[in-house]
């Protein structure tokens, strides 16, 4: 199972204590191609997806991602249903065409399946099912029933940490599987339930199951830098899914407020929180103060400009070719 990673673990891990090893190679940076497939039926060339929480993604930052050629996915949480309206319809008469359509994050259960997709449904071309927080008993069958109801839709599901998991996932006919839970920054699941699982360990043994089943997969959670997000995709991953790194962003949906001593920085807010789950479930989320960063432009044209080079210093043209041949290093 590990035959890319020298020397081979014995337990979990975690990004922090992986390195791409690099190699002699004459493949030039501004030559690497970042194409790779969101879906089973859905390929882009930005591999970063804000992760669809109410601290990160809006109208802004979603028509950034759109800009760039990504898929932005819009939660459907909102208090007032005419909010989540005025954001699909401002993104909407922007882009009218098919190309551009959203993802959407919805509950599970059987109601929203039904009340809430036909609403968007010329608008949308993926739903992403909140396994995670909302649910999670009705995980499969959800799948089972949008792929039934809304066959044009590609469904994305999770979160899982588990190889076995995936062929579950598969039988069930999702087309992405979001791998990651109690990785992130803002999220106390592992000290409150004990459950939960090192993000790279999680990424790399469900690459490979996934890789298998021609099932792509998404790294979500646990994402501190850009290299983490490399060692990510390096494991197998398609794509990553990110919270923290793109709340700090200016165009993020995350509150903005002012200290004490002066610094405007940006909230955080894990989406587990009581006000926005049921009572028979844990509030695992908490909330974080981040310093913002740079305009979402500048952050991106810098997160492309490492990712190709690290994909060149590790022998590859390609992100495909990097997911697959990359050599890492474990360090003990």
């Amino acid at each position: 199972m590990f035959s890319r990673i020298h020397p081979p673990p014995v337990c979990g891990f975690d990004y922090s204590q992986l390195s791409v090893i690099p190699r002699l190679s004459d493949v030039r940076p501004d030559k690497v191609t970042l194409s790779t497939r969101i879906t089973r039926h859905l390929t882009r060339s930005f591999p970063f997806i804000p992760s669809p929480m109410d601290a990160v993604i809006g109208e802004d930052l979603a028509i950034k991602v759109l800009d760039r050629g990504g898929l932005p996915i819009l939660h459907g949480f909102y208090d007032r249903p005419s909010e989540l309206f005025a954001i699909v319809d401002a993104i909407k008469s922007r882009y009218p065409d098919k190309e551009h359509r959203l993802g959407l994050l919805i509950s599970p259960d059987i109601d929203s399946l039904k009340d809430i997709i036909p609403l968007f449904d010329d608008r949308i071309s993926v739903v992403a099912l909140d396994t995670l927080h909302r649910s999670p008993h009705l995980h499969l069958n959800a799948i089972q029933e949008l792929k039934h109801r809304f066959p044009h839709l590609d469904v994305i599901s999770g979160n899982i940490v588990f190889g076995e998991d995936c062929g579950m996932l598969a039988e069930a006919g999702v087309d992405a599987i979001r791998v990651g839970m109690t990785a992130a920054s803002i999220n106390r699941g592992r000290e409150l339930v004990g459950c939960g699982r090192k993000q790279a360990s999680a990424v790399f043994e469900c690459a490979q199951a996934a890789s298998k089943l021609g099932i792509p997969i998404i790294a979500d959670g646990g994402i501190q830098t850009i290299s983490d997000a490399i060692i990510a995709l390096a494991l197998g991953a398609d794509t990553v899914m990110m919270g923290r790194m793109f709340s700090r962003l200016p165009e993020s949906a995350a509150p903005t407020r002012q200290n004490p001593d002066g610094r405007t920085v940006k909230l955080y807010r894990g989406m587990s929180r009581k006000e926005t789950i049921s009572d028979d479930l844990i509030a695992e989320g908490t909330a974080k103060e981040l310093e913002i960063d740079r305009p979402f432009d500048e952050t991106i044209d810098d997160w492309m400009k490492i990712m190709k080079l690290a994909i060149s210093r590790s022998g590859c043209s390609s992100l495909e070719e990097f997911k697959t041949s990359a050599s890492i290093e474990f360090a003990l």
